[in-house]
């Protein structure tokens, strides 16, 4: 989000500016209302641009303060101003200002200036960094540098060039046909090689580098050794105009290359007969000479032959390293490179080797070849990797050890704590595991451990990690929980798991389990708090009985428990065909009505005990039953709305289910489609909408676009109207809205006042849902007379019975 800071004289204008451009996405970090006070606040601010009126009252004025912030920052500055005199742009333009703006302005034009300001302030920043680094790369090379336009005559030269050239100056190269001047010639000096900077500017791309050629004086006839290549400068749409030609005096180079080939026999002895690979490069990548031991590290046979380190058996990656490594030494920004390479051999083994890497000098300190040394350490990386298996995880079982319990622990509730999520930490004990390892033995007893250890690896979540802290004790560390009923979800599938049965020889042993849960944040952020609540919750749970779950908090144990027995009794009731539709009419206060609207209230019944329509909100993620209950609720009006067409009526219904409990856009989908294969319109179907779901739920957006573009409409639920916003009715745009009637001296006439008031604005029908025993249709038409004008359709008022 991008910085702002307001320098506005008029506190109104200026609180009035924030607010706008705070609703566009902008960070308003500092409001001024003089320069003075700017300067001040500027000190411990770092915004990434100003806005700035002109006039400032007594003091500096608006032009002064930009000039006195230039001095010492590089903020971009927009003047805002009613002035556009002569006198006061040209004192303006003097401070280079991204923008002039005067007012009165409009919000989207402002956002829109500010925004191509601080692309432009981008892009000069990236220009400014692009022309140093290029002028300190040329002061920096060792190379010659000449520089051609598309017209092949020379614009640059460096000290360099004119030194291999053989001229005074740059003068004498600058205007020069680069062809005529500068002719390159193969290592012997017999054939004219073909102009490479031509070549690059031809093909607008860069020449490969051109090793041992030659260049002659054109006057003494002097032949000197280069290294050469050649680049395209292109311009804006990628358009060549011009080109880079690059020379290195290669004269030292060849020498010490030969020099090195007529070593003497001592150093051919130790090169040879060193444990240690070692191999010598020359500068063009060449392969100089290396020893045996370099040989079998790389696996080279003595038929095997090799000149470039392009031969060696490396993968690309690590050709490419190497090459920046060598690229890095070559420019002096390393003196010495180190890299690990990891491969695999024929058989699959890994091997692990270090390449160390120095660039060897001459007398006169110019660079003459690379030398490696290629360390084996297969054996060091094998130890380690064991050291470290053995410090973090269970030997027995292969599970996270206690310590690196703690330490995922501690990572993932900071993480969680960042994306606004769950942790839960279940500590899983088997019941009565001792009567195994007395009547088994101990060996066995581990064998059931690494067994039951397995199955829980089995479990199939990118969000679950497991432990064994010792004996016969599980811990399951479950991270980004949208909700506490996802650990209980979890937790219950890993104890069926662990019911399994388990065989000794030809005896089946069936074991059952206990678990604790504990929930971070709601009981504790740290490893041990949480450890210690999820052990003790343990506890509780094997008070309790065998294969028993418990939650640290009760309060979320309660409401889990109650969860799990109505997703109980919803599945029942489902499998049974137990569920029931009521439709309550909704009547019009505006007298008969051609459209007839229904509410839905569902019902589950078993054993006299009716589970409302709240009960199935909140296990309908976890427990997958939207599908099967919507599906339910849609075959039942079916039935209804073919009863009604019969009679001619084509009633609208209000469906209690919330979009974004709907898990997913194809069954939203699904739903429609079944709709219009039986005759039906998705806009008589209208799905509730809660404004507290809206602030929950993460998704919520997108689930109203699916559900609207499939036709279906939607009923803003405000209860008693103290969530109601005119933001809320615009973010929503609901078709219809419902707030609740309470008994006498339980609602607030105020928010009943408001609502009617806004809805009436925006044109959108209420419905006034008077709670059963609480009023009568005309005392809520009383109640509501005050706000509805009788002549006025646009509101229709109606009552829920």
């Amino acid at each position: 989000m991008k910085r702002l800071f307001i320098v506005e004289d008029e506190a109104i204008i200026a609180m009035d500016l924030a607010e706008e451009l705070e609703g566009a996405g902008f960070e308003v970090v500092g409001v001024a209302y003089d320069g003075e006070s700017a300067l001040e606040q500027l000190q411990d601010l770092d915004p990434n641009l100003i806005l700035m009126d002109i006039v400032l009252g007594n003091g500096m004025d608006g032009i002064q303060t930009a000039e006195q912030i230039l001095k010492t920052r590089s903020i971009p500055i927009i003047f805002l101003t009613a002035f556009s005199d002569t006198d006061t742009v040209a004192r303006a333009a003097k401070t280079a200002p991204y923008g002039y703006i005067t007012k009165p302005y409009n919000t989207q034009s402002l956002c829109a200036s500010i925004n191509v300001a601080l692309t432009k302030q981008q892009l000069e920043h990236k220009l400014i960094y692009k022309e140093r680094w290029f002028s300190n790369i040329l002061h920096a090379v060792h190379d010659a540098i000449i520089a051609v336009g598309i017209d092949g005559l020379i614009h640059f030269a460096n000290s360099e060039a004119c030194r291999i050239l053989e001229v005074s100056g740059v003068d004498e190269l600058m205007g020069k046909d680069i062809s005529e001047l500068i002719k390159l010639y193969d290592h012997n000096g017999d054939r004219v090689l073909s102009s490479p900077v031509a070549s690059a500017m031809q093909r607008n791309a860069v020449m490969p580098i051109v090793f041992n050629g030659s260049v002659r004086n054109q006057h003494t006839g002097k032949r000197t050794f280069i290294d050469y290549s050649a680049a395209p400068v292109r311009g804006q749409s990628n358009v060549v105009i011009g080109g880079l030609l690059a020379l290195r005096d290669a004269s030292q180079r060849l020498r010490i290359e030969t020099e090195i080939r007529k070593s003497d026999g001592r150093f051919e002895t130790a090169f040879d007969n060193s444990s240690v690979g070692v191999v010598l490069v020359a500068l063009d990548g060449g392969l100089i000479d290396y020893n045996a031991a370099f040989a079998k590290l790389f696996k080279l046979s003595h038929t095997t032959k090799i000149n470039t380190l392009e031969d060696l058996p490396l993968s690309y990656t690590n050709k490419v390293n190497i090459q920046e490594g060598l690229l890095a030494l070559l420019s002096g920004q390393q003196a010495n490179f180190q890299y690990e390479i990891q491969q695999q051999d024929e058989e699959g083994h890994l091997h692990w080797l270090m390449l160390n890497i120095s660039l060897l000098h001459d007398h006169d300190g110019h660079p003459s070849y690379y030398f490696y040394q290629v360390y084996d350490l297969t054996d060091r990386k094998k130890a380690e990797l064991k050291l470290h298996h053995l410090a973090s995880y269970d030997a027995l079982t292969g599970l996270l050890n206690y310590p690196q319990v703690r330490l995922e622990i501690e990572n993932l509730v900071e993480l969680n704590q960042f994306e606004r999520t769950f942790v839960a930490v279940v500590t899983i004990d088997i019941d009565d595991f001792n009567i195994v390892n007395d009547t088994f033995s101990l060996n066995m007893g581990d064998r059931i451990l690494a067994e039951l250890a397995m199955r829980l690896r089995d479990i199939d979540r990118y969000n679950l990690l497991i432990g064994r802290p010792g004996g016969d004790r599980f811990i399951l560390i479950l991270h980004s929980l949208e909700s506490v009923n996802q650990a209980m979800f979890i937790t219950h599938h890993a104890l069926d798991e662990l019911r399994e049965p388990c065989f000794i020889e030809s005896d089946e042993i069936l074991l059952t389990a206990c678990a604790g849960i504990a929930i971070s944040p709601t009981d504790g952020t740290s490893p041990d708090t949480l450890l210690a609540a999820s052990a003790e919750a343990l506890q509780i749970a094997k008070v309790n009985g065998t294969n028993q779950i418990h939650f640290y908090n009760e309060q979320i144990s309660n409401h889990v428990k109650s969860r799990i027995l109505n997703e109980t009794r919803i599945l029942n009731a489902l499998d049974n065909k137990g569920l029931e539709c009521l439709l309550f009419p909704i009547t019009s206060m505006k007298g008969p009505s051609d459209t007839a609207f229904y509410k839905i209230r569902i019902f589950w019944q078993e054993a006299d005990c009716y589970l409302t329509p709240e009960s199935f909100i909140d296990i309908a993620n976890v427990s997958g039953l939207s599908e099967r209950l919507l599906n339910s609720v849609l075959d039942q009006l079916i039935t209804h709305f073919k009863q009604k067409a019969a009679q001619n009526l084509h009633p609208t219904v209000i469906v209690p289910f919330y979009p974004s409990v709907l898990p997913s856009k194809a069954l939203v989908s699904a739903f429609a489609e079944k709709s219009r294969n039986n005759n039906l319109k998705p806009e008589q179907f209208v799905f509730g909408l809660s404004s507290k779901v809206l602030k929950e739920s993460k998704t919520a957006s997108q689930k109203i676009n699916d559900v609207k573009e499939n036709g279906f409409k939607l009923c803003l639920n405000l209860f008693t109207g103290k969530s109601a916003s005119v933001d809320l009715l615009h973010a929503t745009a609901p078709e219809y809205c419902e707030f609740s009637i309470a008994p006498d001296g339980q609602t607030d006439t105020r928010y009943q006042a408001a609502i009617l008031s806004m809805t009436k604005a925006l044109n959108i029908p209420v419905i006034l849902n008077a709670r059963q025993n609480s009023k009568t249709p005309e005392e809520v038409s009383e109640l509501a007379s005050y706000t509805i004008d009788d002549t006025d359709q646009a509101l229709s008022i109606g009552y829920l019975r």
